[in-house]
């Protein structure tokens, strides 16, 4: 992955300890936010559209960037170990 890419990527996982994974589609639209919940803590919708603005505000940095290509179609994963 191009290392900008990586460290946009990073930045937003950074952000959000909760949030697990996103996904992009084809037309570069976030398909699936995966953030990591627990009994008895379910997460509201102001939570999703948080991390949704964070993540289009991002990819739309990458697109101006002109590394669209390198985001069709990929899932981000949080890391762990």
């Amino acid at each position: 992955m191009n290392t900008p890419i990586n460290e946009r990527v990073r930045e937003v996982f950074e952000e959000f300890p909760l949030l697990i994974s996103f996904s992009l589609d084809r037309q570069l639209c976030l398909c699936d936010i995966e953030v990591d919940s627990w009994p008895g803590c379910p997460w509201n919708a102001s939570v999703y559209c948080d991390i949704e603005g964070m993540l289009a505000d991002v990819i739309g940095e990458i697109i101006d960037d002109g590394a669209a290509e390198e985001l069709r179609a990929r899932t981000f994963a949080r890391s762990l170990h």
